[in-house]
């Protein structure tokens, strides 16, 4: 997920903080959504209790991170093939977002 926090903070590294902040981290949590989604049914079911089971007490973006990288050793470039894919999606999401800040800025 490093690769994929890098590209978003040199997209929002004009903005100030918390702003910058707030931002990488709903677009990184968007990612990890879409790894759950496609990797969940690739788990076994015991697994997908555990998953669930940290999700339901809201477990670190982090802590889920890891637990999938333990049964897809490829995580990381998995999370970098969804934000390639996603990245039109991510960028037009992120200028919407920059332009509300910028409009409520004087």
């Amino acid at each position: 997920m490093t690769s994929v926090q890098d590209m978003l903070n040199t997209k929002v590294q004009d903005l100030p903080e918390p702003q910058r902040s707030t931002i990488i981290a709903g677009m990184t949590q968007l990612v990890l959504l879409k790894l759950v989604e496609q990797l969940t049914e690739k788990l076994s079911s015991t697994d997908q209790l555990e998953l669930e089971g940290m999700i339901d007490r809201q477990a670190s973006e982090k802590e889920i991170f890891d637990f999938l990288k333990t049964k897809f050793p490829d995580l990381e470039a998995r999370a970098e093939q969804i934000a390639a894919k996603e990245r039109i999606q991510l960028d037009e999401k992120l200028k919407q977002l920059l332009e509300l800040i910028h409009k409520d800025q004087p």
